[in-house]
């Protein structure tokens, strides 16, 4: 449904698959990192989508919310310069 892909965290779990259900603590550990850091730059975003709707008239408003689509590109865009390694999320040196 195109209305939930603006609700939607995408998370980047790289080596570890969608069905691996037996994991090493050490990969179980970079999910989780994973998740957090995707969930944190959501709640960042999406944030800012809603004060500036809260504050916008409705002509911006119409035009932010076209623009909310686009933001899939954004993150494919920041996936592809995410240079982390796996010891650097655990670890939290992802800054």
């Amino acid at each position: 449904n195109p209305q939930d892909l603006d609700r939607t965290v995408g998370i980047n779990t790289g080596h570890v698959g969608t069905s691996d259900f037996t994991l090493e603590e050490k990969d179980r550990s970079f999910a989780v990192a994973q998740g957090y850091k995707s969930t944190m730059t959501f709640l960042k975003y999406f944030a800012a989508k809603e004060e500036l709707l809260k504050n916008a008239d409705e002509s911006l408003r119409k035009r932010i919310r076209s623009l909310s689509t686009n933001r899939e590109d954004d993150v494919k865009e920041e996936d592809e310069n995410d240079d982390d390694t796996h010891d650097d999320v655990i670890k939290g040196n992802n800054e």
